[in-house]
């Protein structure tokens, strides 16, 4: 499979927003609209700070959210609340699902733009990167926005996923053009002992994959990735 595209990409944590390709946002212009501030978690805060400036500048067609953990610190204050056999907060409850921060970033936008949620694991990434290019080979005039976030583990979880100490977030914004070549092709077969160096499930492996995907985009002109034995990517700026 092989695309071809405009690329404006973006990361961010909580306290610093950085522009990987094309031109910065500013984020100052753009408030969180304060009835879905008061109740939203740091993951939609994030997602909503970094991302409506691009909503309100750009005609987007469709939105891919990627999270591995979703709503994670307020999921487990609902089971502690349920633990405790206290009544559950029907706004928190509500507010619990892996769609809630693109959904909140539609509403504060204003803008009834449709969306998917994918999660993948360790695969996180790439699974939205697959939703994204296989959009664009059926729509190739489409303006689609991809979003990989996640927030801070709570304590509890953190031994499985010591890298995950912070929020972070990767937008990427697609648009009908010849600057980007991407393709995506079955990677040779590994021999043995990189098949088991590759194959070694890491509790950090996706948030490594994030960094490394995220320092080749802002530094090179042509790169490839692998997320598994089984695909690779190859980014070309033409």
């Amino acid at each position: 499979m092989q695309v071809n595209c405009q690329l404006r990409a973006w990361s961010a944590t909580s306290d610093n927003l950085t522009a990987l390709s094309g031109h910065p946002i500013s984020v100052n212009e753009y408030k969180i609209p304060s009835a879905i501030k008061r109740r939203a978690s740091a993951l939609t805060k994030l997602v909503i700070g970094t991302c409506l400036p691009i909503l309100s500048e750009t005609d987007i067609d469709y939105i891919v959210f990627a999270t591995q953990h979703g709503e994670i610190n307020r999921t487990l204050t609902l089971l502690n609340s349920l633990a405790q056999e206290q009544e559950l907060s029907p706004t928190a409850f509500a507010q619990s699902v892996t769609s809630t921060a693109p959904g909140l970033l539609t509403i504060a936008a204003k803008k009834p733009i449709p969306f998917t949620t994918v999660s993948g694991n360790n695969n996180t990434l790439e699974a939205g990167l697959i939703e994204v290019a296989i959009r664009l080979q059926q729509q190739p005039q489409h303006q689609i926005l991809l979003i990989v976030a996640d927030e801070s583990l709570p304590e509890i979880y953190k031994q499985h996923n010591p890298n995950q100490h912070q929020a972070n977030l990767l937008a990427m914004h697609f648009a009908p053009g010849q600057q980007w070549q991407i393709s995506i092709s079955a990677a040779a077969q590994l021999d043995d002992d990189s098949n088991t160096a590759n194959n070694t499930v890491h509790p950090a492996n996706e948030t490594k994959q994030r960094q490394q995907f995220i320092d080749q985009l802002a530094n090179q002109l042509s790169f490839k990735v692998r997320f598994n034995n089984s695909t690779q990517w190859t980014w070309v700026k033409q």
